[in-house]
């Protein structure tokens, strides 16, 4: 999801060739494209996504700014929580704002992960691209909290800390199994015991991960119509159950598959990005339709698709000199290390338990630990793309790379002009 993604190789799968199992497009399924593309086709006078994409060289340059903005954002919010150990805006009008804080990332993500995605030349070098970008960062985190802030602040022996079964189980987090405590950490604290309440994403962050993985190596993700019918039935079936049985929890604690239809939302923007206008009228009117229906659980699965609209249209509007926000990029470190910083400085400074002063206090804090993991872990780290792009069992074979260059091919040449 970073801005780092824009890795040389070639762009296959990001002008969508249409494909049946691993023969080209018949001429009857060609037919039916060019209709869809007649049928789908946006006024000449509106810029679409794909327009924009082609101004700024293939790279959205609001995206990285709204990273950021994201995260200041959520330690904003979690400034509230932390301090008093439970949210004092649910009553506000700010409130819809922040139950939109998590889903605009995932909305985010889902966009900018599909062009990863598009770009990578197997499902295995796109997972190690994910890994390389979300583990060293997190693992680093994890180890520091458990090695580092526990032992300095837990209210237990060292002995019984380091031989609870809590601490072992903490690194789980590292693979994506969650767990928020560590002997003896927070216990009196306003908000007690969590040490870092974002690990929460972590599951439904790796499932849309791995889900955009099969689509990949199954062929599917190359042909939009499949995947977005697939999407479709998903989250139809969802919705019905939602209707039926309520199985998505009320507006404030959105369960992890509501979450991932977010998700889900941002990789169908970025493979209709040439159907998809980019007009200040229907910013508008998505966002005021969005912070009107984020309170209602009724609008679970029409939510995400006015929000997804907002991020893209925020993302894609940037001027082209916003980019160069993106070559230090330094809201994961935000997003990881605002939360137990905060839990520290109110269990250090109960003075601080207003969330301005906690704000003020932890803002600058945690934004020196983002700046010194970009630079000595996440950057470096990255840098290892090149290593895993010159692995031969992470690559495809070389049938499967010239077919997908052939039908990439044939499907530029079929494509009715926009």
């Amino acid at each position: 999801m970073d801005g780092q993604e824009a890795t040389q190789y070639p762009d296959f799968l990001s002008r969508q060739p249409e494909r049946c199992g691993k023969s080209m497009v018949d001429i009857s399924t060609t037919g039916s494209i060019m209709a869809m593309n007649q049928h789908l086709a946006v006024p000449s006078k509106w810029v679409t996504v794909a327009d924009r994409f082609a101004r700024d060289g293939g790279v959205g340059s609001g995206f990285d700014l709204m990273r950021l903005v994201l995260s200041a954002a959520v330690l904003c919010f979690h400034s509230d929580l932390a301090a008093y150990g439970h949210s004092t805006l649910n009553d506000t009008a700010l409130f819809p704002f922040a139950l939109a804080l998590v889903p605009a990332f995932f909305a985010l993500s889902g966009f900018l992960v599909a062009g990863s995605a598009a770009r990578a030349p197997s499902a295995p070098i796109f997972l190690a691209f994910r890994a390389l970008r979300i583990m060293p960062a997190l693992a680093t985190e994890v180890c520091l909290s458990a090695l580092l802030l526990g032992p300095m602040l837990t209210i237990v022996s060292l002995r019984e800390y380091f031989t609870d079964a809590r601490f072992f189980r903490y690194f789980g987090n590292i693979i994506g199994w969650v767990k928020f405590l560590l002997p003896g950490l927070f216990v009196n604290n306003p908000w007690p015991d969590i040490v870092n309440i974002n690990m929460w994403t972590l599951k439904p962050e790796i499932g849309c991960y791995l889900v955009v993985a099969a689509l990949l190596a199954s062929g599917v993700f190359a042909r939009r119509v499949v995947t977005t019918g697939m999407f479709a039935l998903a989250v139809g079936a969802l919705a019905l159950a939602h209707a039926l049985y309520g199985i998505s929890a009320s507006p404030g604690n959105f369960p992890p598959h509501v979450i991932m239809v977010y998700f889900g939302f941002g990789v169908m923007a970025f493979l209709w990005r040439d159907r998809i206008p980019l007009h200040g009228g229907l910013f508008v009117a998505s966002l005021v339709l969005a912070y009107l229906g984020l309170t209602h659980t009724a609008l679970m699965y029409v939510n995400p698709f006015l929000v997804t609209y907002c991020v893209v249209y925020l993302g894609m509007s940037g001027r082209p000199g916003l980019r160069r926000i993106g070559r230090h990029d330094y809201s994961y470190g935000l997003y990881l290390y605002g939360f137990p910083i905060q839990q520290a400085l109110v269990m250090w400074f109960p003075a601080l338990r207003e969330w301005w002063w906690l704000l003020l206090a932890s803002l600058p804090l945690t934004l020196l630990c983002a700046i010194v993991s970009w630079h000595v872990v996440e950057r470096p780290a990255l840098r290892l793309k090149k290593v895993l792009i010159g692995l031969p069992m992470l690559m495809p074979s070389r049938q499967v790379a010239l077919e997908r260059a052939a039908a990439a091919d044939a499907f530029e040449r079929e494509r009715l002009p926009s």
